[in-house]
């Protein structure tokens, strides 16, 4: 029994050793794997938090930003391409900025010459503009001789017809005091014979007047009415010849105050007529040459381009009339608007269709010019046509430029068709050449609503 006792105990004793040793064992593996774990989820996990530290700064632009991952495993690999992938950018970003300042740096100098463009073109633009206000002025100052001449026509046949109602107003004052002596019977049919007499057909002088000046006379004497061979001619010049009518005023035929009374208010009123036309001459011309020398080329206003053509011709009358026949057919036109450039076109191209004349026509030999408008749908057209010499077909390529001329020196700018040109450019038209030897057409096409424009050669 007691050994039996005592191998119990050994047995126990033995058992539980094992087992303690087995339960230390197993907490010292425990133990490890437990560190083992933990270092292992050091050695993941703590990367990854740099990792996702790292994209999100570079996220937010930092571009400096460095991962420090010490790791031989695929964590340390992505760490490494991260770095690297972060160094990229910045070296590109550092780039970019340089770029951007050599950007920003010549976008300051395009703004620089960008001015400086809009600065000569201001320039040529005035430039443009003061060559057309001179062309203008010289072709102004090569009319002015012929205005002036036109001018002094309608004021020498006024000068010449006051200074003729002067003296007859002088004669109607002296027939005053007869008028005064009149019964008030006669002053009725005194002032009926005035009345039928001085609001007569005008005869004009000559051959005419003198035949029915001698009818009249033995016509008068057959009547028994003896009357002087000048007061004849007096009613002869009224173109007097209502028989009854002087039967019924055969008492102040009779007497030369009246005659003379008549003749005077019929000269009056004949002068005032002349006055009149004249006065009315002289406006349109001057009308005409204030509009042609305005010089404000940029204000636009409603124009009849019939009525700017008229105003035209009206001032190069004298310098036409001479070598030139104009044949106008002229329809009515909508107003369009225009600058007062618009003139200097048809001045310059008449100017250029009388060159083309007289160079080509003998001295006494008279050309052909003539101007046609229409109204299209979208355009308003002006033709000029002449019959001179032509233009050659090498010429038409080069007839636009600035300063080109085929006239001898000091003859021709060579402005004129490029002045044309930029005028009907500047209005959004067209300008057509057809030439051939001995006609030569110039249309200018101006538009409506302004929407089309170019040169055309063709």
């Amino acid at each position: 029994g007691i050994n039996i006792g005592i191998f119990k105990r050994i047995v126990f004793t033995k058992t539980f050793n094992t087992l303690s040793t087995l339960i230390l064992i197993f907490i010292v593996f425990i133990i490890i794997t437990l560190y083992l774990l933990y270092s292992h989820t050091k050695r993941t996990i703590k990367p990854l938090e740099i990792l996702t530290i790292g994209a999100s700064a570079l996220g937010e632009g930092d571009l400096s930003t460095r991962m420090d991952v010490k790791a031989n495993n695929e964590i340390g690999s992505l760490a490494e391409s991260f770095n690297h992938m972060a160094e990229q950018l910045q070296q590109e970003h550092l780039k970019l900025s340089s770029y951007m300042d050599e950007l920003e740096r010549q976008n300051e100098k395009l703004q620089f010459a960008h001015q400086e463009i809009l600065q000569r073109e201001q320039k040529l633009k005035d430039a443009q503009t003061q060559i057309i206000l001179s062309e203008k002025m010289a072709s102004l100052g090569v009319l002015i001789a012929g205005i002036a001449h036109e001018i002094n026509t309608p004021v020498g046949a006024i000068a010449n017809v006051t200074s003729d109602i002067r003296g007859r107003i002088k004669t109607i004052l002296n027939s005053l005091i007869n008028i005064h002596n009149m019964s008030q019977e006669e002053l009725i049919q005194f002032r009926s014979f005035l009345k039928e007499f001085t609001i007569t057909e005008y005869v004009v002088e000559g051959r005419l007047q003198w035949k029915k000046s001698r009818e009249l006379r033995q016509w008068l004497a057959d009547t028994g009415v003896e009357i002087e061979q000048d007061l004849v001619a007096i009613l002869a010049k009224f173109n007097l010849f209502d028989r009854d009518k002087l039967i019924q005023y055969q008492s102040f035929i009779a007497q030369p105050w009246a005659l003379n009374l008549l003749d005077s208010l019929g000269t009056v009123n004949i002068g005032m007529e002349i006055c009149e036309s004249s006065i009315k001459k002289i406006n349109e011309i001057v009308k005409a040459l204030k509009y042609y020398a305005y010089t404000d080329m940029d204000k636009t206003s409603l124009l009849d381009i019939n009525e700017n053509i008229e105003n035209v011709l009206l001032l190069m009358r004298n310098k036409l009339k001479y070598h030139i026949e104009v044949e106008k057919d002229l329809h009515p036109l909508s107003r369009i608007h225009c600058t007062s450039e618009i003139s200097q076109v048809w001045t310059n191209l008449i100017s250029n269709a009388y060159d083309a004349i007289t160079e080509s026509k003998k001295p006494d030999e008279k050309g052909r010019i003539r101007i046609k408008t229409r109204e299209e749908k979208d355009w308003i057209s002006v033709q000029v046509t002449d019959d001179g010499i032509g233009i050659p077909k090498e010429n038409e390529s080069k007839m636009f430029d600035p300063f080109f001329t085929t006239k001898e020196i000091g003859k021709g700018t060579g402005l004129g068709l490029s002045i044309v040109t930029g005028i009907i450019n500047k209005h959004n038209g067209r300008i057509l050449v057809d030439s051939i030897p001995g006609k030569t057409t110039f249309t200018i096409l101006l538009p409506k609503d302004s929407t089309n424009g170019g040169v055309k050669i063709g």
